[in-house]
């Protein structure tokens, strides 16, 4: 995430047209997020204590 500022500042003007476009953008980001940061969780987590069994 240490980047994100420099990526928000390259590649936000073609996504700044409309507010639809940026709440996507957003949620898109937000998603990466958190599937990223479920997975470490994940990770570290023994599997007998794990919520959800991924393959």
């Amino acid at each position: 995430m240490e980047y994100f500022g420099i990526f928000l500042k390259q590649h936000w003007r073609p996504y700044a047209e409309s507010r639809a476009r940026n709440e996507a953008f957003i949620y898109m980001i937000a998603i990466t997020y958190n599937m990223v940061h479920f997975l470490s969780i994940q990770r570290r987590t023994p599997p007998h204590l794990r919520a959800v069994q991924l393959p």
